[in-house]
């Protein structure tokens, strides 16, 4: 082989041996840019050259044949005489770094990282009727946004046909030929000073700007459509926006960003009332070349690279990037033609702040309406670039860099009072006064306003890294108190601006406290001066009770109040009064139990108890000692009182025992004469004990879906919603797929963006859910919460009511997450309606009553109160193992004039069979296989098929023909995690993509080497033990797929990111450093297994987590077993771009 070669041959595929013959269609895992246009797969052609759109029979050299072509040698050539023709694509490996290497020596100032090398070699192949031979190579080397080829020669024999050599477009805009006199010469002619080696550039784009971020390793890149948009990118980090919080975002071909749902117009318009971001909003066509890309990115090379920037810019501002997202238009037409634009936007951000910087590469002049800046959906704030016209943009700048514009953007919410916690009220006085009749503490107390910058957070930290570090300066400064910890409360007004300007202030206030002891911490930052009333004191203070010294109890006090027993006691003369908030597992479920048993019919968890005890505290006047107890037991939405009395002392003085409201509307008191009487009185038939529930909401019905922990509730707003609530599975509307949903508070859940309307609308333009959309007002009132929820309770529940309710589905319907919106005894303010609609309004239903009463007592589904839709396609497909069944409605078909018999899978003998009003199509991998085909794209495997309908004879047809392609899809990749425990529990998690397929994973230890006896029960494993364990697939053909053990480790706790870890299988085979782990089967069959001597962590705890992550493979490549024998491992072609993980939990 030539030195100048890539390696060729093993693991090649050959082509045919035919005269002016060449190879299939070969997809490509990466697809190639060629000169503006993007090709997904290439042919080889016998004749010594690659053309992308069809196999090229021609064997004497044209021109200009019309096509893209890329030629190392073209010329009539004939395989069948001798010689090999071969191809390869590599995305890892060996190749590809020798590769990329090579194209980074002679692109110096191009970076360039490879993610594809297609290697096509023409190994000592003869001239057509002639002995004489020829041995060439092209290497065409590929990423998203690049691609260049290398052309290696090696001997090539005289020859007196003609040929070629070089390359062409289908415009014969670009082409190159390489000038030798004759074809021997190719060997020792160069362009790189390596003999017999080209290399050259093919993607057809400009270089990015030096001051652009380069491109990533894990760059998306838009598809070419006219005002076409990404889908929803989901953030890994969320973004604030001028006081909004995002989770998601969308990059518009057009160049501009949106938050909230695509946006498609061309024209550009910043009084769009959305939040937008436009580096060039204008009308571009990426059809027609260039390419729109975005990335993520929190690799610390990037962030550190960004911060600097940041500092550079905003040198006031402390700041530390966490992530950065950054949308590049790389060399992207216009769409009415006239020149080629590349810019570039970057949101830099933490969970403070926000930025956007923007650069510019060359941009063409253009005649089309443009604008750059950007806007907030309520107009406060907003920026458009001052120039004339678009060419400006690339020497325009607000930090002295042609072509570069930053922006601060994280901005605060408006708050009309100043924005700062306290514990019983707010207190939005500016003015400050010590005199305030209130406990305050006050760092600095004078008019700040953060809607003009700054951050201004908070958090309790019990960590015991900040817990030793508070507890040394109390120990510092307060040597002579013992003192340790338990919880630090920190507030942090940072570079919050006066109210009138003139500067901004950095300070700090640090409450460190433990069960008896409390200090405060003050630290100050840069302080400007300020004309402005201030005392040492705070803008967002805190405050903790409003003390009531009366001693003459009076339910009538204008407060709300709880009083077990309410009259003179002095704790001085002896006794502890004493209190708690306790969230501790064991109280939770003592208190849980207690509500449940006292109030039976209302479904409870409790998430906090506040506890408050006096204990023997003798009355004031003398007489006896009393010892009772109030106990606060809440979650979310329910509150309830248990009062505990002991020893109650008889007594003369005046006293009362109960509860009242500050309007009174709400009371008890406790009906016993003396208060000795306390202790023996009970309204739950235990003596001393009294129950009450007091949220005064009513009981849900029993229809309804009980409240649970994880409920989140709503802020009291009127005409307010939630912030975007990410779901953990996506949710089918119709024919739309959404990631999000608000909880609108005026009765009504949306998809794409929050709604305030409180009149309802039927046709809204939106695709939206309301059960009962009116004017409501939780601020006077009422919860509106919500959650999702998989647990397995709630999920057999609601499949239970649907397979109830919809008889005619095709097969049973199992639920894999459920949204639960609930409006708990809201009240009005006006109107009423219950309805849901789509975008278009082609779904939309109604419910028509004479009064929104009536909702309670009516139904469709026979259960008063309770109405069901069926809002997703009447297409539906399951997928299990190698099986599917696509259901169609038969009344949809009959309307589309498809009767039954005319319809059948690619297999026109596997026609459909009806059943409840729908035709269900069935295919399996045993007998019934139907024409389906399996294919692997190294993230999934694929089952596909598809409906089709007779084809008309006939050489033209004006009848309707159906085609309805549809596939099964299964990750290949999973993460499972065993926690070390030996408490086994073979407990299975089913991994569901929605519209895919499902398999099950179990990881199970066993005590022998047989695997013939799993673990059972509580055991104990000693160190050095030997350990077998399996790694099993369910619900897969095994004759088809083998499961891969990629990697397995351990960690110490039951986290398998955890940074301390021990590795027991690298690259499918044992780690090296471990000679106890041997791998037993992996790749041959659905279970694979592993051994291992067990051990512990030196320095943590005695238990050790077991995590792996596997791969399936499909046994017909013949690649899935590999040896691990040492020089014979080779590297597997596969992205983990697609990467799904799922744990599994045996309680190991």
């Amino acid at each position: 082989v030539p030195a100048n070669f890539l390696d060729f041959g093993n693991g090649d595929t050959v082509n045919p041996l035919t005269d002016d013959g060449g190879s299939q269609a070969i997809p490509l895992q990466q697809p190639i840019k060629y000169f503006g246009r993007t090709h997904s797969h290439v042919f080889v052609n016998n004749n010594g050259l690659i053309t992308f759109l069809q196999q090229l029979a021609v064997y004497i050299p044209i021109q200009n044949p019309g096509i893209d072509f890329v030629a190392p040698l073209w010329i009539d050539l004939d395989n069948r005489n001798g010689g090999t023709v071969s191809y390869r694509e590599h995305t890892s490996g060996a190749v590809l770094a020798q590769a990329t290497a090579a194209i980074r020596e002679y692109f110096p100032n191009i970076p360039f990282a490879a993610t594809s090398a297609f290697v096509a070699t023409w190994d000592n192949v003869p001239y057509y009727l002639d002995q004489m031979r020829a041995t060439f190579q092209v290497v065409i080397v590929s990423s998203v946004h690049r691609s260049f080829i290398l052309f290696n020669y090696g001997n090539i024999a005289q020859t007196a046909r003609t040929w070629v050599a070089g390359y062409n477009t289908m415009d014969n805009v670009n082409s190159f030929r390489i000038t030798v006199a004759s074809a021997p010469e190719l060997s020792s002619s160069s362009n790189t000073n390596v003999n017999g080696r080209w290399a050259l550039r093919v993607d057809g784009s400009l270089n990015l700007p030096t001051s652009f971020l380069p491109f990533g390793d894990r760059e998306m890149v838009n598809p070419p459509a006219e005002d076409g948009s990404s889908e929803a990118i989901i953030l890994q980090q969320p973004f604030k926006y001028f006081g909004r919080i995002y989770n998601q975002i969308f990059v518009n071909n057009n160049g501009h960003l949106t938050f909230t749902e695509p946006l498609s117009a061309y024209n550009p318009s910043m009084d769009s009332r959305r939040d937008i971001i436009a580096p060039l909003w204008t009308h571009l066509d990426n059809r027609r070349g260039g390419t729109i890309s975005y990335r993520e990115d929190t690799s610390s090379a990037v962030l550190a690279q960004v911060t600097a920037v940041v500092h550079q810019y905003f040198p006031n501002i402390p700041f530390t990037a966490t992530s950065v997202f950054v949308a590049t238009w790389d060399s992207v037409p216009y769409y009415n033609g006239g020149g080629l634009v590349t810019f570039q936007v970057v949101l830099v951000f933490s969970v403070h702040r926000s930025f956007i910087l923007i650069n510019y590469g060359n941009i063409a002049g253009t005649e089309q309406i443009w604008q750059a800046g950007y806007n907030t959906a309520d107009f406060v704030s907003s920026f458009t670039i001052p120039v004339t016209n678009a060419t400006e943009l690339s020497s325009s700048s607000n930090i002295d860099v042609n072509g570069h514009w930053s922006f601060h953007v994280d901005g605060s919410p408006n708050c009309e009072q100043q924005c700062h916690l306290t514990f019983t009220e707010p207190l939005s006085a500016y003015n400050s006064s010590m005199d305030s009749g209130r406990d305050i503490i006050a760092p600095l107390w004078t008019r700040l306003d953060n809607r003009r910058g700054g951050t201004i957070s908070y958090r309790e930290n019990t960590s015991s890294a900040v817990l030793a570090q508070v507890t040394a300066a109390v120990h510092q400064y307060f040597p002579n108190i013992p003192f340790a910890a338990t919880s630090v409360f920190v507030a942090t007004w940072d570079s919050v601006p006066y109210y009138n300007g003139g500067g901004l202030v950095t300070f700090q206030v640090v409450l460190v406290f433990s069960v008896h002891r409390s200090f405060i911490l003050i630290n100050y930052g840069n302080i400007a001066g300020t004309e402005q009333i201030w005392q040492v004191n705070n803008n967002g203070h805190l405050t903790f009770t409003e003390p009531l010294s009366a001693y003459n109890p009076s339910m009538d006090s204008g407060r709300d109040i709880i009083a077990p027993l309410w009259t003179r006691l002095d704790n001085r003369h002896g006794g502890t009064i004493s209190y708690r908030e306790d969230t501790s597992s064991a109280v939770l479920a003592q208190v849980t139990a207690a509500v449940h048993q006292y109030f039976p019919n209302i479904p409870f968890t409790a998430t906090s108890v506040f506890v408050a005890t006096w204990d023997s505290v003798p009355y004031y006047n003398g007489g006896g000692l009393v010892t009772f107890q109030v106990v606060l037991v809440f979650s979310v939405h329910r509150t309830f009182i248990l009062i505990n009395y002991g020893d109650i002392a008889e007594t003369g003085q005046i006293w009362l025992a109960g509860y009242n409201t500050v309007d009174s509307a709400s009371s008890f008191t406790i009906p016993v004469t003396s208060a000795a009487e306390l202790t023996s009185s009970s309204n739950i038939n235990v003596n001393g004990h009294w129950s009450f529930h007091v949220d005064d909401s009513p009981n849900l019905p029993a229809h309804f879906l009980p409240f649970r922990n994880g409920e989140i509730v709503n802020c009291m707003s009127d005409v307010g919603s939630s912030e975007a609530i990410t779901l953990q599975q996506p949710f089918k509307y119709f024919e739309h797929t959404y990631n999000q949903i608000f909880v609108n508070n005026n009765g009504h859940l949306t998809f794409s963006e929050p709604l305030s309307t409180y009149t309802p609308l039927v046709n809204s333009g939106r695709d939206i859910v309301a059960p009962l959309w009116t004017h409501l007002d939780n601020r006077r009132g009422g919860t509106i919460s919500y959650r999702e929820d998989t647990s397995s309770a709630i999920l057999a529940q609601v499949s239970a009511i649907i397979n109830q309710n919809f008889l005619n589905l095709p097969l049973p319907f199992n639920t894999t997450s459920a949204f639960v919106a609930t409006w708990d005894s809201v009240p009005y303010s006006s109107g009423e309606g219950a309805h849901y609609d789509t975008v278009d309004s082609a779904h939309s239903s109604s419910i028509s009553l004479l009064t929104a009463s009536e909702l309670s007592s009516n139904s469709n589904v026979n259960v008063n109160g309770r109405w069901g839709f069926h809002v997703y396609d009447d297409a539906t497909e399951v997928c299990y193992s190698s099986t599917g069944i696509m259901s169609l409605s038969r009344c949809q078909l009959f309307e589309s004039d498809f009767p039954l018999e005319v319809l059948h899978l690619n297999d026109p003998n596997c026609t459909g069979t009806p059943q409840n009003g729908r035709v269900l199509f069935h295919f399996d991998n045993e007998g019934l296989v139907c024409g389906t085909t399996l294919l692997n794209n190294y993230t999934h495997f694929i089952y596909q098929n598809s409906i089709q309908s007779n084809l008309p004879l006939g050489l033209i047809s004006r009848e309707r023909w159906m085609n309805i392609a549809f596939s099964c899809v299964y990750p290949l990749i999973q993460t499972l995690s065993m926690p070390m425990d030996i408490k086994v529990e073979q407990s299975v998690v089913s991994v569901n993509l929605p519209g895919q397929g499902t398999y099950q994973i179990r990881m199970i230890p066993y005590h022998d080497a047989q695997f013939t006896s799993p673990y059972q029960g509580d055991v104990e494993v000693q160190v050095n033990q030997q350990m077998y364990v399996a790694v099993e697939l369910e619900g897969v053909d095994r004759r088809q797929i083998a499961a891969i053990l990629d990697n397995c480790w351990a960690t110490p706790v039951n986290y398998s990111e955890y940074q301390i870890r021990w590795n027991l299988i690298i690259g499918e085979c044992p780690n090296p450093e471990d000679e106890t782990v041997k791998v037993l089967q992996n790749g041959i069959d659905t279970t694979s297994h592993f051994s291992f001597r067990m051990f512990t962590f030196t320095g943590a705890s005695d238990r050790i987590f077991l995590h792996c992550q596997v791969h399936l493979c499909l046994v017909q490549s013949g690649r899935c077993a590999q040896s691990c024998n040492s020089g014979r491992r080779r590297r597997r072609r596969r992205s983990l771009e697609f990467h799904h993980s799922a744990a599994i939990s045996m309680g190991l």
